[in-house]
Order: structure tokens, then sequence, then C-alpha cells
């Protein structure tokens, strides 16, 4: 009898020790996520992805015109019958007459020489409207530079086209700034300054500026000392 009672007594006491204690109010316990969600809570953000880099460690570089080997320029002006250097000093005073150009230029990378200068050879073929109708076909070489400190506002190039230019007669302009007797001459020597103004993230399409001028080189060709001078405007694909 008394061996039954104790067993009775062991199991209603082993019942109640496993059975939950609830908290009483003088109790400590644990508040918040579980310890591995609150680590991960505190893990530091992601790192972000550093820009990519060349071969040798330092970041792209914009491209620039030298990157492509071809270019190809179509532009259309107006003759000023000016002189050529008062189109630089005095602009504002400058005087049109009705003969036109339209013109197109293949051009090929050549290389780059001193001071970062990188130099063209091109092919210009134009015609005039208006008042004269000649054509007139030029080989030039031409020098352009492009460090400029605004290049990643607007990409800019600057040159100089020099070569032989052919006419198929000799305007009426032309004989009259010739200097040599009103005779002018058909071969002549072009020089045409240049700007052009890009997209710095598209330097291959550019706006171009020229002033399309030919003349006698102060009368080293047939003694012409004048010529014709072309306000032109026009854009350029390279590829």
């Amino acid at each position: 009898m008394i061996h039954a009672v104790a067993v009775v007594a062991g199991g209603f006491v082993a019942g109640i020790a496993t059975q939950p204690r609830a908290a009483s109010a003088g109790d400590w316990h644990r508040v918040g996520p579980p310890p591995s969600d609150r680590l991960e809570a505190q893990a530091p953000p992601a790192p972000v992805a550093a820009a990519p880099r060349t071969e040798t460690g330092a970041l792209p570089v914009r491209r620039r015109h030298r990157d492509f080997e071809y270019g190809i320029t179509a532009y259309a002006g107006k003759s000023a019958t000016s002189n050529f250097t008062s189109l630089f000093y005095a602009p504002w005073n400058v005087e049109f007459e009705d003969t036109h150009l339209l013109a197109v230029a293949g051009s090929k990378r050549l290389g780059t020489i001193w001071w970062d200068i990188d130099v063209d050879a091109e092919l210009n073929a134009a015609k005039r409207f208006g008042d004269d109708g000649a054509w007139e076909f030029a080989g030039t070489v031409f020098f352009r530079y492009d460090h400029f400190p605004w290049n990643d506002t607007v990409y800019t190039t600057v040159g100089i086209g020099v070569g032989p230019s052919y006419a198929t007669h000799v305007s009426e302009t032309e004989k009259v700034k010739a200097g040599n007797g009103d005779k002018g001459s058909k071969l002549l020597n072009a020089f045409i300054p240049e700007l052009t103004l890009a997209d710095p993230d598209l330097p291959e399409l550019a706006y171009v500026f020229r002033i399309h001028h030919r003349s006698g080189i102060f009368g080293l060709i047939d003694g012409v000392s004048g010529g014709s001078n072309f306000i032109s405007f026009g854009t350029r694909v390279r590829f």
C-alpha cells in the first residue's frame, strides 16, 4: 500500500516539473528577435560595385575623334565678299553675295604628331550655286587639336586644313579679289579653319563650322593674293 502511494506521488511530481512555468512579475525574460536574427539585422550593407577599370587598373577614358579611322563630312555655305582676315577680327562687318556652296568630304586618319595634334587626309568635292556654278575639288591635310578643359561638357576640336584646290572656272568674286589683273586662277590653295562640337558620349557625331577658303597664298600661286570665302555649317560622322 505504501509502495503504491509513493509511485503515484512520484508521477504527479514529475508531471508538474515538465509543465511550462508562467513568468512572474519579478522574472527576467528575453524580448526581441532571436540572437541569429539580431546579428543579421546589424550586418553592414553590401559594398557598392566600383566602376569598371581597364587592364592597367585605370578608369576608362572617354572616346575621342582619334578613336575612329574614317570620317564623312557634309556642309553648306554662303559666299562672303569680305576679306578672309576680316572674318576673324571684324566678323560683325561680314557681307554676303548670292552664291552658295554644297560640299561633301571624306577623311582618313594618318596619325598624331607633336603636341598631341591629330592629322587627317581629306578629299573634298563642292558645287557652287547662284551667281556662280563652278565645281571645286580639293585634297587637304587637316591638323586637329582637342585637349580642352570643358570636353566633359562639350567635346570640342579645332583644326586647319591645307592643300591644293581646283575650280572648273574662276568666279567673278575671285577675279575681283585676285590682285593679278582680274584673271584669278583655277588652281589655288585651300585653307580651311574648322571648329567641331559634339556630345562627349558621342564624339563620332559632330556639328561642324568651317570657313571654306581658297586663295593664292599671298601671291605665290599665279600672283593671286585674294580668293573666295564660304561661311559653312554641317555635320560629320566618324567610323
